[in-house]
């Protein structure tokens, strides 16, 4: 039987109370009638019957009043307490075995929960079970807003064979069952059955039935009304705490806030329950007043959310950024009455807003200052933006938009293209995020200039190919140039030391000249003598020739190694070198001068040192320095303590060059100034060798230092790095500029 023929059948509506207590009257007029007048047998029990129906309807109508009256002003968490009573008491005056209420589990209807039951002892309660597969007739039934009666399993409905096998298994032995709904939205269902015997379903056992049903839905739906109410309040509260938010209702026509605790604290005021409109007004900087006042009024007259942020000066002081954001909820019978929103305190986001304006106009200035140019290109090399500074400094027309790249390359010099082109590849192909290079562009109006291009990859296909990338570009001209004249003015210098250092040298060289020379002339004569005397003996003048051709090598490498120091050089030209090798070829330059000054020499060279990558000439030079200057340091002491030392060692990815003397040492205060142009403590000093040198040993990758022996003397000490260690440092360099 479904709803609507149960609802033909159960014609037996609540009857009202006055309703009620007139059939009472007329009942009670009844009997009084009857009493005393000959009545037959069966009118007495029809009137009996009667009776008794009158009394179970009345005792029904008084249980269902009863309930309703529980369900007004219940809370919600004992809603299901009495739900489950009301199913006892029900089941018990209505004379049924049992009662289940089933729910959905959120949008799942097909797996419904039993949430409440009376059940006979002893019966399994299936707290969850598959519906569509358990009992897919009356799934669908109730899904579709249908009451249903099976008053007898053996005449159940056609497609209720699953239900009927469950029912079966459960020991029921029919079932009548209500869809639980509110506002056409289906909930649950509750369903009533006899275990033990059949029953005779009257129309008024359906009709009092479907009414305990819209009761418990109502009561129900109330319950779950209040607790999603109460789900809301919390996430809300929730999400204002997170966001450090105050809540706040404006009563418009009371001039009144409302706020909670939180805004309270955030305006810096003492805890309340609000606070006069124009006291709130008051707390707002003056200069952003009126602005609020604008964006509230516009509020009171529309619907859409508003958003105001303004600035307010708290009880101590103290001045705050806020954020409100409100929206009309209700209106009164005279216009806007109530609105409802959120403040929140932004102050840290202004002063990170600031901060970052501040920053951005500092970039600005620096790369304003420093000329350089932005641009960002997309996938295929397509040009997306390019600011003005980029244009002026490639000539780049708008025109040329759509074409830049290869009017770009177009222009590059033709020396620069290939480390330009490997530049590009490895961005775009994946072997680096962050890439520089610099080169020389043909400009269309300036003509040749240096460039300095750095560009970084932003995004990459699935392929690794790259598809955005930002690019800066700054004229690099001037600073080429720069670095042009540095150069020459340092070899300048250093030819200038050492034709200096040379001069102070002249003697001894002259010596170191003098002696081949003299054997070279003694060798020729006694050559000529011999020759003159009758029979000369060949193997005589044979030997003294093989004397002449060793002096004149002798005095030739003089000359070169004269010849190497003076020439001046274009450029550095760093070589694989060994220093035990050079110190031995400063050896011989300084042999002379170190017999004249009559200064005993100790050697501590270590064997088997790694090569150093540097200039040969620069590292004579330095070694020449140091030298001299060891030589010059023990000048003024007695004859047996005149002596320096000269090692080498080989340290950890370097190898190191000490020159040691035994003289005074460097004051402690002169210390700092020793490496510094220009300073000298010798009266006839230009005071550039140290400087010199130094500049020399930091263009190799080394260093060079000083320091007082604890024996004596001045120590002066230079490392560079062996050249399997320099490869890796500039390899090192490589990948760290390409941002690996």
């Amino acid at each position: 039987m479904t709803r609507s023929a149960i609802r033909k059948k159960a014609k037996a509506p609540a009857v009202p109370a006055g309703q009620r207590r007139r059939a009472e009257a007329r009942l009670r007029e009844r009997q009084e009638a009857a009493v005393g007048s000959p009545t037959s047998e069966v009118d007495v029990r029809h009137l009996i019957r009667k009776l008794r129906e009158t009394g179970e309807q009345l005792r029904f109508e008084a249980l269902l009043a009863d309930l309703s009256a529980r369900f007004i002003n219940v809370p919600a968490d004992q809603v299901d307490a009495i739900i489950a009573d009301a199913q006892r008491r029900v089941c018990g005056r209505l004379g049924l075995d049992a009662s289940a209420l089933w729910q959905w589990d959120g949008a799942d209807s097909k797996m419904p929960v039993l949430t409440h039951h009376h059940l006979p002892p002893g019966t399994p309660v299936p707290k969850r079970m598959d519906a569509s597969r358990h009992f897919p007739w009356t799934l669908r039934e109730v899904l579709a807003g249908r009451s249903f009666l099976v008053s007898s399993l053996d005449k159940a409905p056609e497609g209720a064979e699953s239900d009927v096998a469950t029912w079966r298994r459960l020991g029921v032995r029919n079932a009548v069952a209500f869809p639980l709904a509110t506002g056409g939205v289906t909930f649950g269902a509750l369903s009533f059955h006899d275990m033990a015997k059949r029953r005779r379903w009257s129309a008024v056992l359906l009709g009092r039935l479907e009414l305990v049903a819209e009761v418990f839905a109502n009561a129900i739906a109330r319950k779950r009304f209040e607790q999603e109410l109460r789900e809301s309040e919390e996430r809300l509260s929730l999400a204002t705490e997170a966001a450090d938010a105050g809540p706040w209702v404006l009563d418009a026509k009371g001039a009144r806030f409302w706020t909670g605790a939180k805004l309270l604290e955030l305006l810096g005021m003492p805890p309340g329950d609000g606070v006069d409109v124009e006291d709130y007004f008051a707390l707002i900087h003056p200069d952003d007043r009126q602005d609020v006042r604008g964006v509230l009024a516009e509020a009171l007259q529309s619907r859409d959310k508003k958003v105001v942020e303004y600035r307010i000066v708290r009880p101590d002081g103290e001045v705050r950024w806020m954020m409100s954001r409100g929206r009309l909820v209700a209106r009164g019978a005279d216009g806007p009455a109530r609105l409802t929103g959120i403040t929140s305190d932004i102050t840290a986001r202004k002063q990170q807003e600031e901060a970052y304006r501040a920053n951005k106009a500092r970039v600005a200035s620096a790369a304003d200052m420093a000329g350089i140019g932005f641009y960002e290109m997309g996938e295929g090399f397509r040009l997306i933006f390019v600011d003005d500074r980029a244009r002026l400094l490639l000539g780049l027309s708008p025109q040329e938009d759509g074409r830049a790249r290869d009017y770009w390359l177009a222009r590059i010099h033709p020396d620069d293209c290939p480390a330009v082109l490997k530049f590009t590849r490895k961005l775009h192909e994946g072997g680096s995020e962050v890439e520089s290079v610099e080169y020389r562009f043909m400009h269309p109006v300036h003509g040749l200039t240096w460039l300095c291009h750095l560009t970084r990859v932003l995004d990459r296909n699935a392929a690794g190919l790259a598809t955005r990338v930002v690019g800066a570009i700054q004229d690099i001209t001037q600073r080429k140039q720069a670095e042009c004249e540095t150069t020459e003015l340092r070899r300048e210098l250093a030819h200038v030391t050492r034709v200096s250092m040379l001069g102070e040298l002249a003697a001894s060289m002259a010596h170191e000249l003098n002696q081949p020379l003299a054997a070279i002339l003694s060798n020729a004569q006694a050559a000529r003598r011999f020759l003159a005397m009758p029979g000369a003996d060949l193997d005589n003048i044979r030997d003294i020739l093989d004397d002449i051709v060793r002096d004149d090598k002798r005095a030739g490498d003089v000359i070169h190694r004269l010849r190497s120091l003076v020439q001046k050089k274009q450029v550095m030209v760093p070589d694989a070198l060994d220093l035990n090798e050079l110190v031995h070829d400063a050896l011989h330059l300084l042999n002379s001068e170190l017999i004249s000054r009559n200064v005993d020499l100790e050697l501590g060279l270590a064997p088997s040192l790694p090569a150093v990558h540097a200039g040969r000439v620069e590292m004579q030079q330095v070694l020449l320095n140091l030298m001299v200057n060891a030589m010059d340091a023990v000048q003024e002491k007695p004859v047996d303590q005149r002596k320096i030392r000269v090692a080498t060692l080989a340290v950890k990815g370097a190898v190191r060059v000490a020159v040691r003397d035994w003289g005074d040492g460097i004051l402690d205060h002169l210390m700092p100034d020793i490496f510094r142009p220009f300073f000298t403590t010798k009266q006839q000093g230009l005071g550039m060798g140290l400087a010199v040198s130094r500049s020399m040993i930091d263009s190799c990758g080394g260093r060079l230092w000083a320091e007082n022996d604890p024996g004596g003397g001045a120590l002066f000490q230079f490392e560079l790095p062996a050249a399997e260690r320099m490869q890796a440092k500039r390899a090192g360099r490589r990948k760290r500029a390409s941002g690996k």
